[in-house]
């Protein structure tokens, strides 16, 4: 019988928790959940309002752990997002239009 190579696929990560979460994923809801009910056990106040904190930090870290944005996780979205913002930006004029490029660390005196 023939054998072949079969190679790994390493684009991605394997679900390991239950075959349904991975562990970033698990670690994202876990901790949005215990953020969110860190805060609502040290809120003195009835129990409609202690949910009303924990659900919108659920909310989030089920967010950062099943939402894509144009292909990319949604916490590394924001990371590049963020990057990008903060770099410094050169205008170049060409022509009759200008545009924005972006040219790495750029430095103005």
């Amino acid at each position: 019988m023939r054998q072949y190579p079969i190679p790994y696929q390493t684009g991605g990560e394997d679900p390991v928790i239950g075959g349904l979460l991975t562990l970033r994923q698990l670690i994202y809801v876990v901790l949005g959940v215990a953020v969110g009910g860190g805060l609502a056990a040290a809120l003195p106040a009835p129990w409609w309002a202690r949910l009303a904190v924990i659900i919108p930090f659920a909310l989030a870290g089920a967010g950062f752990a099943f939402i894509q944005v144009k292909g990319d996780r949604l916490d590394v979205y924001l990371w590049r997002l963020w990057r990008f913002k903060r770099k410094k930006k050169v205008w170049v004029w060409k022509g009759e239009m200008m545009s924005a490029e972006i040219e790495g660390e750029v430095e103005r005196g």
